[in-house]
């Protein structure tokens, strides 16, 4: 909500859907993720080892429900209006930044907006392959538009490897459309 209120207010002639993009940069794991490291909260979490990446950094997801509890936590212990100030800092100094990485690497949302519009269908990503022990999992999956697949991609979550599948599709796509890269 915070982030939402930032946004409008800061873009204020900017259409919903592009509101909703620069949301889902700021508050997607990564950011959250970097935000906890900016605040050492990984030096204050004690986890087993398969909670570890391979040199024994904390993995994004847990550093982001870290940061999501400090947050809870603000806001249960000074209210909104504390809540809103300590989001505002980080906003302020990092939005910009975050909104320009995260729309370049969405290959998500910019493929669905393209299979939208040409096709009136949302893409799906279907699970091809997971691999390896649990703490290392590698995934495999596959991007569909109906019943074709038009991209895989593999990656150390779902959600890497749904990326990775969208980036090779839109890659795929705009050879067969004879474009070419910028």
């Amino acid at each position: 909500m915070i982030t939402a209120q930032f946004l409008y207010e800061r873009y204020p002639d900017l259409p919903e859907g592009q509101l909703t993009a620069f949301r889902t940069a700021l508050v997607r794991t990564e950011t959250l993720a970097a935000w906890a490291r900016h605040f050492n909260l990984d030096q204050h979490l004690y986890l087993g080892r398969g909670e570890l990446v391979n040199e024994g950094d904390v993995r994004d997801r847990i550093l982001a429900g870290a940061f999501e509890a400090i947050i809870a936590a603000i806001y249960l212990d000074r209210g909104l209006r504390k809540t809103r100030e300590f989001l505002q800092k980080l906003l302020q100094a990092d939005a910009d930044a975050i909104i320009t990485v995260g729309q370049e690497t969405n290959y998500k949302g910019r493929l669905q907006e393209l299979i939208q519009e040409q096709h009136r269908i949302t893409p799906a990503y279907h699970t091809l392959t997971v691999s390896g022990p649990a703490h290392e999992r590698i995934f495999e999956v596959a991007v569909l538009v109906g019943e074709e697949q038009i991209g895989t991609g593999r990656g150390s979550s779902k959600r890497a490897a749904q990326q990775e599948a969208a980036k090779r599709a839109l890659e795929q796509l705009k050879l067969t459309e004879g474009e070419t890269e910028e």
